[in-house]
């Protein structure tokens, strides 16, 4: 835009350069290919403003905290597939919410193997010890002036319950949760999904621990109906009544992801270890979501990019490796 040359101009006669800003003078170093790729997390509002829908602006804040810079290292690119190898850096500040994965050891992700086939997005977080997690959590919360929220809720949850979340949490042995949303014919359904030390196959029942996912994992494991949970497939699963029958319903063995994945030769991208954060989001599962989840300036040309694609999955994971985080 004319904006853009205008202030690209503006800098190179004051003989400004970005490599004057320390940060991304680290970034860049830590990087080496032919096609990089940086991201500037403080300024992910702007890029949020353009490319989402303003429903989705409640993420801005997760994203622009989570670090500092983000470098994104394009290793394949093809007709068939798009890879991205990246790394994140961040001051040691815990108020940087990545800092949290690296204190905590991350684990292997499951959720990839019951998810129905017509998951629309699915985000997960494996971690090889809750109480590790919680601590390193609650670090975040009290550097980012949260935790007396924190503990005004849990406080809260806990005369309800009988139980506070951060027990119920090791109770339970949380080994991985995840938000799901899956199409079940017309309409799309949200689920969580909790992997804890052992799960048996148990009936519908009332859910007496509303909210606890909130407030141990955040804000993205929440459902607006969280009233009903089941077991089933070592999983617990929460959401309504109608959501949870419809994902046991389509998750069954014949009718998940994984024979789709193995198909599109990215199963075992969704196999990594010491993962802290997985993510899978299908482009192409529920195409009318395109228009909820991007903006009008961006939909349209998503739209005619995937016209006649059959299937067009996306896979992120962020893994620990010698304390250092990649993605």
């Amino acid at each position: 835009s004319e904006t853009v040359v205008n202030s690209s101009k503006r800098h190179i006669t004051s003989n400004h350069s970005i490599l004057d800003n320390v940060s991304f003078s680290k970034i860049a170093a830590s990087v080496n290919g032919d096609d990089v790729m940086f991201l500037s997390n403080d300024n992910s509002d702007k890029l949020f403003s353009r490319f989402f829908d303003p429903a989705y602006s409640k993420y801005v804040n997760f994203f622009k905290h989570i670090s500092d810079w983000t470098a994104f290292v394009i290793t394949d690119s093809s007709k068939k597939a798009l890879r991205m190898e990246g790394t994140a850096l961040s001051a040691p500040d815990p108020s940087y919410f990545l800092n949290v994965f690296r204190d905590v050891d991350g684990s292997q992700p499951q959720v990839q193997d019951v998810l129905p086939a017509s998951t629309v997005f699915a985000v997960s977080m494996p971690m090889a010890n809750v109480g590790k997690y919680i601590d390193a959590y609650k670090k975040y919360l009290d550097a980012s002036s949260q935790m007396d929220h924190f503990k005004n809720v849990s406080a809260d949850l806990e005369s309800k319950a009988g139980m506070s979340p951060e027990k119920w949490a090791s109770m339970t042995g949380i080994k991985e949760i995840a938000l799901v949303t899956f199409r079940d014919k017309k309409n799309l359904r949200n689920v969580l999904l909790i992997k804890g030390s052992k799960h048996n196959d148990l009936p519908l029942a009332h859910n007496k621990y509303v909210g606890f996912a909130d407030v141990v994992f955040g804000q993205l494991f929440s459902l607006k109906d969280e009233s009903s949970y089941a077991e089933s497939y070592g999983w617990e699963i929460v959401g309504s009544q109608v959501d949870v029958n419809a994902f046991i319903s389509l998750s069954s063995p014949k009718t998940r992801l994984m024979s789709l994945l193995n198909d599109a030769d990215i199963y075992s991208d969704c196999n990594v270890r010491n993962c802290t954060l997985f993510s899978y989001f299908s482009l192409t599962e529920f195409p009318p979501i395109l228009s909820k989840v991007f903006s009008s300036y961006m939909a349209p040309g998503f739209a005619r990019t995937l016209e006649g694609i059959s299937y067009s999955p996306a896979v992120l994971a962020i893994t620990k490796e010698s304390n250092e985080l990649k993605i």
